[in-house]
């Protein structure tokens, strides 16, 4: 699991801390994945983490006895893990990207390309946030370039990176199809949301303002416009997510009744995965969602069969999920 710009694996100690991926880490690991989350530098060119999570690969491998590991990335991590693909293909078995900036984002191009936001950016990133975050993962060392990753970020270096390092599971562009799922024997996955403002309570909801007046429209998460984020096979890419929301951030605030991709609950005994948040078109397969139930750590949870339910009033939707286990 590869974080972000400005992201981090772990921040706090033993006894109060904050996971990048919150909540996500240990449900997976519930349900029978090896997982590890990367530690890269918060803010530097996706070259520089790329090799950062080269050598991280190799330890997993080795602890593991793995020959080829499945990444996922977020935000700039989708540029990241796609580096470890086009340089070290052998340890790569897929790559997903959620929001993955394979394109760039325009918000970084619109604050580079203005001298005061740029210099002000540089400012606050160099010497307060990022360093803040290396000190709060007890990795003060870490090197940091606030600059070098908001320039990775943009549309501009996004394209010259692409060129350098190409994929066919990239279309030519946005307006273009014919992107494959597997590229040198990768596969490719990916999925967004195009939300802004979900929860009033998340702290992010200020800055996902940010993709609506870059872009001039909707069609983004709060940082990063729709087709950008898409590589290999789209799962999906309209989600009721924003950014943040999209690694459950911050503390899993999410719109009303959703949770995310990765959720697993309980219900009446019974249990599974939560494969789609519960907004997901209803008519497609699946088993429903209920919003009331007793929780496994996130909503919504598995609902039980139509015979079993009590009187309490569920509000269920359709869940792309598989079936339901026996009750334990």
């Amino acid at each position: 699991m590869v974080h972000g710009w400005l992201g981090w694996s772990r921040i706090g100690n033993e006894t109060f801390n904050m996971d990048y991926w919150y909540q996500i880490l240990p449900d997976m690991a519930r349900n029978g994945a090896t997982v590890f989350a990367a530690q890269l530098s918060p803010a530097h060119r996706t070259e520089f983490r790329g090799e950062q999570l080269i050598a991280q690969v190799e330890e997993v491998m080795a602890i593991t006895g793995k020959s080829k590991v499945n990444l996922i990335g977020h935000s700039h991590g989708g540029p990241t893990v796609r580096y470890v693909a086009a340089t070290k293909p052998e340890y790569v078995a897929s790559i997903t990207g959620v929001a993955g900036t394979f394109r760039g984002s325009k918000v970084a191009d619109d604050i580079q390309n203005n001298r005061l936001s740029r210099t002000a950016f540089n400012i606050l990133g160099d010497y307060m946030v990022a360093p803040l975050i290396t000190w709060a993962q007890q990795q003060p060392d870490m090197p940091v370039d606030f600059d070098a990753s908001m320039a990775s970020l943009t549309e501009t270096a996004s394209a010259d990176f692409n060129r350098r390092f190409p994929t066919t599971a990239l279309a030519a562009n946005c307006s273009s199809s014919g992107a494959v799922k597997v590229d040198r024997g990768i596969h490719y996955y990916s999925w967004t949301g195009v939300a802004q403002a979900t929860n009033l309570l998340d702290i992010d909801t200020v800055l996902m303002q940010l993709g609506p007046l870059s872009y001039g429209n909707l069609d983004n998460d709060g940082m990063v416009a729709r087709c950008s984020t898409h590589i290999g096979h789209v799962i999906r890419d309209n989600y009721r997510l924003n950014h943040t929301d999209l690694a459950n951030m911050m503390f899993g605030l999410t719109p009303a009744g959703v949770t995310t991709i990765f959720s697993s609950c309980k219900c009446k005994g019974r249990s599974g995965n939560c494969c789609a948040p519960t907004d997901a078109p209803p008519g497609r397969p699946g088993i429903r969602g209920c919003g009331e139930s007793e929780r496994l750590r996130s909503p919504p949870a598995i609902c039980p069969p139509e015979s079993t339910r009590s009187r309490r009033k569920w509000r269920c939707r359709w869940l792309d999920a598989g079936p339901c286990p026996k009750p334990q």
